[in-house]
C-alpha cells in the first residue's frame, strides 16, 4: 500500500512519551530548529542634559534614571496621585523603592544593566529626575535582550517646563534607538558571498563589528569585561544559557589568527536573523515591514549584509525598529578581547566564521536506511520516496522539515518504536 504525505498545516506530534517530532512546514514558515529557555537580560544606557534660560547649549546633567515594568504604572485623563505630564496622568510606584536605578555621571552618562526581560522583549517606563527640572517620562518602552542590542535614550531638562515631558515608544520624534551607533563613516567594501566549504562546520565570511560595551549585561546576563571574550549572533537560537555554558562556539579566523569563543549575545541589528538556517527557515521574513518579506536571502547571508548592499526591506531594520536603517552589514559582533587582541583587528572588517554546532541534513528522492537525532533536522528539498524494497527507520526526537514536500511511503518506515507499512 502507498502512503504518500502532503503539506497542509505545520502539525507537530509525538510518538512516544520521547517521541519524535514531525514537523510539516511551508516554504514560508520560519520555525527555531533550537530554542533559549534561559533567563535573558537587557540594558538601558543613555546620556542626560540640561538647558538653560534662553540658550541652545546642553550641559551634562547628574539626574537620576529609573526603569520600572509597564504593568506597575498606571496612565490617566486625571489622577491626583500621579504626575501631570503635558500629555496625560501618570501614577508611579514608589520609586526609592524600584529595583532598577541609576544615577548619570559628571558627563551626564548613566546605565541600568542586567533588566531582566522576555523573548522578544518586555516593557519598562522610565523615569528621569534631576533637581529643579520637572519629571521626563518614556512610557511602555520595549527592552530587548543583549548588550549589542540595548536601549539608547537621550535625555533633555528644559527649563521654564511647568509639567513634565512625556513620551509614548510609538512618538516618532522620541529620542532613542536600539544598539550603538557605528564605529565609522565610510562603508565598507562588500566582498563577493562566500561559503566554506573545506571547513568541518558550516563557515561564511561575515562583516564583523566590535561590541565593547564594557559594563552592560550580554544577553544570557554575562557583564561584560574588559578585553572580554565572546561573540553576538542575531538570534537567540544559538545564545549559550548563561557564561558558564559553551554549547554554542564560534571558531573566528582572520589574517592568519584564528580563535574559538562561545556566543553570550544577541545582535546586532535583528534578533530574528538566523542566518545559518537554509531559506525556508528564515525566521527573519516574518518581521519586516518595508519589502524583501517573500525571501530570497537564501542560506549563510546575514540580513543586515542583504539591506546594507542590496536595499533588501528597503534597508530598514525589523519592523520593532521602523524608519530606522542598517547602518553597516555586521552579521556578527565581536567582544574587545577577540577583536583587539586575539585577531589584532585595527577597525571593523570581514572575518571568516564558522559555526562549530550547526549541522542539518538535506534530503530528497528515493532514500532509506535512518534519520538519527545527530542528523537532524532533516530538510526536505524535493519529495522523498521510501521505494516498495526499502525501509527507513527515524529515531526518537529527530526533527523532519517537509517545506511543501511530500513523503511517499511504499516500503517500510518506522517512527520510533512504531512501524508503518
Amino acid at each position: 500500500m502507498q502512503m504518500k504525505i502532503a503539506l497542509l498545516i505545520l502539525i507537530v506530534f509525538c510518538i512516544l512519551d520521547d517521541g519524535i517530532s514531525i514537523v510539516l512546514a511551508d516554504d514560508r514558515t520560519s520555525k527555531a530548529i533550537s530554542d533559549t529557555n534561559c533567563q535573558l537580560y537587557g540594558n538601558i544606557a543613555g546620556n542626560v542634559y540640561y538647558m538653560e534660560k534662553n540658550k541652545k547649549e546642553r550641559f551634562p546633567a547628574v539626574a537620576k534614571v529609573y526603569a520600572v515594568p509597564y504593568e506597575l504604572t498606571e496612565t490617566n485623563s486625571f489622577d491626583l496621585n500621579g504626575i501631570e505630564t503635558d500629555s496625560v496622568w501618570i501614577r508611579l510606584p514608589n520609586l526609592t523603592k524600584v529595583e532598577k536605578q541609576a544615577e548619570s555621571d559628571e558627563k551626564g552618562r548613566f546605565l541600568l544593566s542586567k533588566i531582566e526581560v522576555l523573548f522578544p522583549s518586555k516593557r519598562y517606563t522610565i523615569i528621569a529626575a534631576a533637581q529643579n527640572f520637572h519629571f521626563i517620562v518614556f512610557n511602555n518602552v520595549p527592552v530587548y535582550p543583549g548588550a549589542s542590542m540595548h536601549l539608547e535614550i537621550e535625555i533633555v531638562f528644559e527649563p521654564d517646563r511647568y509639567l513634565s515631558k512625556f513620551y509614548q515608544a510609538c512618538d516618532s520624534k522620541i529620542p532613542m534607538w536600539y544598539g550603538r551607533r557605528p564605529d565609522f563613516e565610510a562603508a565598507p567594501s562588500a566582498p563577493a558571498f562566500q561559503k566554506h566549504e573545506e571547513s568541518q562546520g558550516v563557515s561564511y565570511t561575515v562583516f564583523a563589528t566590535r561590541e565593547g560595551l564594557v559594563g552592560f549585561s550580554t544577553a544570557n546576563g554575562h557583564i561584560i569585561e574588559e578585553r572580554d571574550h565572546f561573540v553576538a549572533l542575531p538570534t537567540r537560537e544559538y545564545l549559550c544559557s548563561d557564561d558558564a555554558n559553551y554549547d554554542y562556539l564560534v571558531s573566528l579566523t582572520y589574517n592568519g589568527k584564528t580563535v574559538t569563543a562561545p556566543v553570550w549575545d544577541v545582535g546586532p541589528w535583528c534578533i530574528h536573523d538566523n542566518y545559518l538556517a537554509p531559506e525556508p527557515l528564515r525566521e527573519v521574513y516574518q518581521y519586516l515591514d518595508h519589502g524583501g518579506q517573500s525571501g530570497g536571502l537564501g542560506q549563510g547571508l546575514p540580513f543586515a549584509q542583504a539591506a546594507f548592499y542590496n536595499n533588501f526591506n528597503d534597508g530598514y531594520r525589523e519592523k520593532r525598529w521602523p524608519n530606522q536603517k542598517v547602518l553597516n552589514p555586521a552579521g556578527i559582533d565581536l567582544a574587545d578581547g577577540i577583536f583587539w587582541d586575539d585577531l589584532e583587528l585595527n577597525d571593523n572588517d570581514w572575518v571568516q566564521v564558522e559555526y562549530l554546532w550547526e549541522s542539518f541534513t538535506i534530503v530528497g528522492g528515493y532514500e532509506s536506511g535512518a534519520w538519527t537525532l545527530d542528523g537532524s533536522p532533516y530538510i526536505f528539498e524535493e519529495d522523498v520516496i521510501i521505494d516498495q524494497s526499502e525501509s527507513l527507520t527515524v529515531e526518537s526526537g529527530t526533527s523532519v522539515f517537509f517545506n511543501g514536500h511530500s513523503l511517499e511511503i511504499n516500503g517500510i518506515v518506522t517512527f520510533g518504536l512504531m512501524e508503518r507499512n
